[in-house]
C-alpha cells in the first residue's frame, strides 16, 4: 500500500509538471525526473520510512515520505525564479505520529474505512 502511495504522488507530480501531460523518467544525462531515496526515520511500530524527492526538468522538486503518502516539501519557482517550499510540514517522524495536523497528507484519516 506505501508503495502505491508513493507511485500515484509520482504520477501526479508528472502530470503537474510535464507540459506534455505525458509521464516520463529516463535514465539518462537528458532526464526528465530524478528520484532519489533516503531515510526519514523508524516508525513507533518499528517500520522503516524512507523519504522520496521528485525533481523534474525545471528544477521544481517534491520530497514525499511513505508514511501515508505525506507531502513534506513542494519547492516551486515563484516571480522572481526563486524556488519556495509552499507546504506546511515537520522535518521529523515523530511529529507526523503524534498529534498530527495532517500536513501534506494525500490519504486522508479515513481512507480506506468507508464503504461506497
Amino acid at each position: 500500500m506505501k508503495k502505491l502511495i508513493v507511485l500515484i504522488s509520482v504520477f501526479v507530480f508528472l502530470l503537474a509538471c510535464n507540459p506534455n501531460k505525458q509521464p516520463a523518467v529516463e535514465n539518462n544525462s537528458t532526464s526528465v525526473l530524478s528520484i532519489e531515496s533516503q531515510p526519514f526515520g523508524i516508525s513507533a511500530s518499528g517500520d522503516s520510512i524512507s523519504e522520496f524527492t521528485l525533481t523534474n526538468k525545471n528544477g521544481m522538486t517534491m520530497k514525499v515520505i511513505n508514511y501515508g503518502g505525506v507531502i513534506t516539501q513542494l519547492k516551486v519557482p515563484g516571480k522572481n525564479g526563486s524556488f519556495d517550499d509552499v507546504v506546511l510540514g515537520f522535518d521529523q517522524l515523530k511529529h507526523y505520529e503524534k498529534d498530527s495536523p495532517y500536513f501534506g497528507a494525500i490519504i486522508g484519516r479515513y481512507g480506506n474505512r468507508i464503504a461506497k
